[in-house]
C-alpha cells in the first residue's frame, strides 16, 4: 500500500497513490490526474511524505510487515 501524506488547506490530508520511481531511486513520480485534490494539495504546500508497506492482508504482516517513508518536495 502507498499512501501520500500532504497538506491541504492547511490540514492535514492522506491519499492512496500510485508511483514509479527513477532508477538511481532519486526520484519518485506519481501517477494521478492532474484534477485531484492530492496534486492541488502538492501545488499548495509542496512538502510531503510516502509510506510503502508490504502488507498483503494476512496473519503473518503482523510479524514480518516492514515499511519505509520517503519525504521529500514535489515538484
Amino acid at each position: 500500500m502507498e499512501v501520500l501524506a500532504t497538506r491541504y488547506k492547511g490540514k492535514p490530508h492522506q491519499s492512496l497513490i500510485a508511483y514509479i520511481n527513477s532508477d538511481d531511486l532519486k526520484q519518485i513520480f506519481f501517477i494521478t490526474p492532474t484534477y485531484t485534490r492530492k496534486v492541488a494539495a502538492m501545488q499548495e504546500a509542496p512538502s510531503v511524505a510516502l509510506l510503502v508497506d508490504n502488507r498483503q492482508n494476512l496473519e503473518m504482516d503482523f510479524d514480518a510487515c516492514m515499511a519505509v517513508t520517503a519525504r521529500g518536495m514535489a515538484e
